[in-house]
């Protein structure tokens, strides 16, 4: 795939806007930002071509330049519609495209928005993957983190995916479930309600003030150090009802939960990269 310039993305931000850790994984050869693509054949009526963006990232090395990569489940239902073709791709210092094993890994737990698949990078780049930790790291008001949407365009063989940093404020659990659209919210110290929520299945999750639109999802979410707080599967956008009241907000699946959710898909991981 070749480079874009796309307005908002890294190449137009510019280096010396960023941390210095930050450009040099955004800019060199250790960068784990992956981009998902899907495309369609054209509508035989419309001639559009429908290619949904979704992100995701390596957290694990293995040989022979096998990665794994954590993204949202919903982001990978494409993969099982034949008429799609899938283009995984990521920079790393150019625009390579990776090579998918076998099929993608979901967790086990279903409700849960966490999937995971196995690529191979052919140029076996010295990529560092996100480090995922079974601790959440704490979230304080007006902490920067960082977050990356996908603009790439299939169709011209471009490749764009843009990082924005963010000030992050009021951060706040919200409970979700991958099949209803609808959310539900507990405070902190609220105990029983939080048990009671999470005993009807729903997942916890935390409300940020961050800027998540379509493209995101899937995205780590870290900070200048280069620390993975988790993984935005869910935003705002101004035509949804709630937008006036709530304005950009982004749903973070914290790292405790992706790290929970990889131990429990150890066997699938293990078949595909000892193939």
């Amino acid at each position: 795939m070749k480079k874009s310039r796309k307005k908002g993305s890294f190449e137009d931000v510019g280096l010396a806007t960023w941390p210095p850790s930050v450009c040099n994984m955004l800019s060199g050869n250790t960068n784990p930002l992956v981009a998902i693509n899907f495309v369609a054949p054209p509508n035989p009526l419309t001639g559009k071509v429908h290619y949904p963006r979704r992100m995701g990232f390596m957290i694990e090395r293995f040989d022979n330049g096998l990665r794994l990569v954590a993204t949202c489940r919903h982001s990978i239902q494409y993969f099982r519609m034949p008429l799609y073709r899938k283009m995984i791709a990521f920079k790393n210092p150019r625009p390579t495209m990776l090579v998918c094993v076998g099929d993608p890994i979901e967790d086990p737990v279903a409700e849960n928005d966490v999937a995971f698949f196995v690529v191979r990078d052919p140029s076996n780049t010295p990529t560092k993957p996100f480090t995922v930790l079974p601790d959440d790291l704490p979230i304080v008001d007006g902490k920067v983190l960082y977050s990356a949407q996908n603009f790439c365009d299939p169709i011209k063989s471009y490749y764009s995916v843009g990082p924005v940093s963010q000030a992050v404020s009021d951060p706040r659990l919200i409970f979700c479930k991958l099949s209803m659209a609808a959310t539900e919210h507990a405070l902190p110290d609220d105990h029983g309600r939080r048990q009671q929520l999470k005993q009807d299945g729903w997942l916890e999750y935390l409300l940020l003030q961050m800027v998540s639109r379509p493209g995101f999802s899937g995205s780590p979410i870290w900070d200048d150090q280069l620390q993975f707080y988790g993984m935005d599967i869910r935003g705002s956008t101004p035509k949804d009802s709630f937008y006036k009241k709530t304005g950009d907000v982004a749903v973070c699946l914290p790292s405790s939960n992706l790290y929970a959710a990889r131990q429990r898909v150890q066997d699938q991981v293990r078949r595909l990269t000892k193939a």
